[in-house]
């Protein structure tokens, strides 16, 4: 298979780049749900963000019933909620410009998601997270409208399986 033009092969870990490389963006979708440590891996991606750059972090809403519908769950070792992802973010030394709480597509199907945009402390260029609070995990654990659209959900997926076999 021909490589696209422009893209590069750097490594298969972050050891395999050199250590003044630096990024303008780094995407981290669907990753620190499988991290040994979330946030050993967010400090050394930080180190990696130039002055500027920015780092998207998309985690499945782990607090609100994911560890029930997981089809392989061992892969999964952390559960986020916008409160646990902000404070991850933080102790690894980035700040939240932007945190929300939403029903995304992923890979097979859509599913609610934490997705959160961070700059690196002291970078100067980002506001702190501008809706001065996060939803807290109990908030989002408790949630009746997450409640009701995940039954609506589960009415609507058996509601095609059975139209698909007619």
């Amino acid at each position: 298979m021909e490589t696209p033009s422009g893209i590069q092969y750097l490594g298969k870990t972050l050891d395999d780049l050199p250590k003044d490389q630096k990024f303008d963006l780094i995407l981290l979708s669907h990753v620190l749900e499988h991290a040994e440590s979330p946030v050993g891996l967010l400090k050394d991606l930080a180190a990696r963000l130039s002055k500027g750059g920015v780092i998207y972090v998309e985690v499945p809403l782990g607090a609100f019933r994911e560890w029930m519908r997981l089809k392989e769950p061992l892969t999964h070792i952390n559960f986020f909620s916008e409160e646990s992802l902000f404070k991850c973010m933080r102790e690894a030394g980035l700040v939240p410009i932007w945190l929300r709480t939403g029903f995304v597509w992923v890979t097979h199907g859509r599913n609610w998601c934490v997705m959160a945009v961070g700059k690196k402390e002291g970078d100067g260029e980002g506001k702190p997270y501008v809706r001065n609070r996060f939803r807290s995990t109990e908030e989002q654990m408790d949630s009746l409208f997450l409640e009701t659209i995940f039954a609506i959900g589960k009415v609507w997926e058996k509601t095609a399986a059975k139209a698909s076999h007619k």
